[in-house]
């Protein structure tokens, strides 16, 4: 098998070349906005020109591409999730807005008192799921707990979130 090295600028150049119109194809089917697609792609050069030496393709040069694009990709929008929720916790502390449900009525800020309500590691998790999108898998591993016990956490917070937002 052999091993695909970027060791100089002009195998770089005609590697972003080759690459680059494929990536954006293939991102814009994750991705509507172009703008994000072409600072991703952007990114993931740049981090390929400053790591040029550490990295070793051994498959598919298109492949690992692919793999690292997508990955910048999912990791602006969880960056960009993060941000939109700080944003809406800051309006939530300025101006209470009315959700209109099918039998009541409810503020983002009850909403935001009641996860308050729930205990540390719940509440943990369920922000990590919920409002960061990560996946129960994910959020198992990154707390070091089993998907089993995210499920539990999950299903304590549901239970005590609708208690709490009735009342």
């Amino acid at each position: 098998m052999k091993t695909f090295t970027i060791n100089n600028e002009l195998i770089f150049n005609e590697l972003y070349k080759t690459y680059y119109d494929d990536l954006f194809g293939y991102l814009l089917s994750f991705s509507t906005n172009k703008i994000v697609i072409e600072d991703v792609i952007h990114d993931t050069f740049e981090q390929i020109w400053f790591k040029k030496e550490q990295i070793k393709i051994e498959h598919s040069v298109k492949n690992y591409l692919h793999k690292m694009a997508y990955n910048k990709l999912v990791d602006f929008h969880r960056l960009n999730n993060r941000l939109n929720l700080i944003n809406s916790i800051r309006h939530l502390e300025e101006v209470p807005e009315i959700i209109e449900t099918e039998s009541y009525e409810i503020t983002y800020k009850q909403l935001y008192n009641c996860l308050g309500v729930l205990p540390p590691k719940c509440k943990d998790v369920f922000v990590a799921s919920k409002l960061e999108g990560m996946k129960y898998k994910e959020v198992a591993s990154h707390m070091n707990i089993s998907v089993k016990t995210v499920e539990g956490h999950m299903a304590k917070a549901y239970k005590i979130l609708r208690s709490c937002v009735v009342c």
